[in-house]
């Protein structure tokens, strides 16, 4: 919402400067507007016991495959499970209520030392976790 407000109070500017605003700025105040905000919405997010989802996607937090951090747009988590369900999540919505973030990591946790989720190199660095166990990455289990 700032970056909308940030807009307009340019916008508002060039008007009281040159006594109007050709279209072509108007369309692109409102195109950098709505890009803005449509990039800093969160998006409702839900958890459960061994699930999580944001809108209508979700994903079995103990079953996942592979787990990828992404920063376009806000940092997110692109979640894979083995069913082949996938669910892109803000950070910020999992760890604004503590409860589905321990639920989230705890499932991300299990899915990566236990199960050998595919993870890259920001995720661990991001959530400060652990590698795997190379062996179970191979598919042996102790």
């Amino acid at each position: 919402m700032t970056g909308v407000v940030f807009c307009v109070i340019i916008g508002g500017i060039l008007v009281l400067r040159n006594g109007h605003l050709p279209l072509v700025v108007w369309a692109f105040i409102g195109l950098v507007s709505a890009g803005l905000a449509w990039s800093s919405r969160t998006g409702a997010c839900a958890a459960g016991s061994d699930w999580v989802a944001r809108n209508r996607r979700w994903v079995r937090t103990y079953e996942l495959i592979e787990i990828t951090y992404r920063a376009r747009f806000g940092p997110r988590l692109r979640l894979h499970d083995s069913a082949g369900r996938t669910a892109t999540i803000k950070i910020e919505s999992l760890q604004s209520d503590r409860e589905v973030w321990d639920l989230v990591y705890n499932g991300i946790l299990h899915s990566v030392i236990a199960d050998g989720a595919r993870t890259d190199r920001q995720l661990h660095l991001i959530l400060d976790l652990p590698y795997p166990d190379p062996d179970i990455s191979r598919g042996e289990r102790h």
